[in-house]
């Protein structure tokens, strides 16, 4: 039986922890001859994350591993790589944007005898359906209806994005984080953050705009 390690650094991820767990555990019932365990490394998270896993290693194989400050994303991987113990290592965003169903054709690939194996996106969540990309095909749509802004627009695009769901005591508050981009290869973030996911996906995208304009040089409305 081999030990397959799973690795993942995360920061304030508690709604994601626990369905990532059981999805990964589902996946590895149907693997024969593979065990796994998952380590998480915590990047100084703020929310109820480490109590999350704590009580979900009573059922499941997990390592928690705490940093002492917030130190990104790749100090975290490299210590979750560091302190693992299986004879293939994989690693995953905890925020589930990367499908832990495709964890079987990966271990086909390295049975095979490939030593690393890459995967590569066919689908970003920017191209997908949803309120952001909505507001971007609207704003792509009518660029040539910005007069003289429309030339510094017109390379913009959309990568990805994000959507998380805030619980803040009495409400719950949406907050849109857009990764953009442009034909100079240059990639920015910005995020909106409103009770109504409309609302918090337009203004991530205007503060994206704005950016744009501002980075290029863009001359001042009159």
């Amino acid at each position: 039986m081999k030990l397959l390690s799973v690795v993942f650094s995360f920061r304030n991820e508690e709604g994601n922890i626990e369905p990532l767990v059981k999805r990964i555990a589902s996946t590895m019932e149907k693997i024969e001859n593979w065990k796994y365990e998952l380590i998480f490394v915590n990047d100084d998270s703020t929310d109820n994350s480490e109590k999350i896993l704590l009580d979900l290693q009573k059922n499941y194989p997990i390592k928690l591993i705490n940093m002492s400050r917030n130190f990104g994303i790749d100090p975290c991987v490299l210590a979750g790589f560091r302190n693992s113990s299986g004879d293939a290592i994989i690693y995953l965003h905890a925020d589930q944007q990367d499908p832990p169903e495709i964890i079987p054709d990966l271990i086909k690939k390295h049975e095979e005898g490939n030593e690393i194996v890459h995967t590569v996106r066919t689908k970003r969540k920017g191209e997908g359906n949803g309120p952001v990309h909505a507001l971007d095909n609207a704003i792509r749509n009518n660029i040539d209806k910005l007069a003289k802004y429309s030339e510094y627009l017109k390379d913009l695009k959309l990568v990805d994005y994000k959507v998380r769901i805030l619980n803040t005591g009495t409400e719950a508050t949406t907050r849109v984080s857009i990764e953009s981009t442009d034909s100079k290869g240059k990639n920015w973030f910005t995020i909106g953050v409103s009770p109504n996911i409309i609302d918090a996906s337009f203004k991530a995208l205007v503060d994206s705009l704005d950016y744009k304009l501002f980075k290029d040089n863009a001359p001042a409305s009159i």
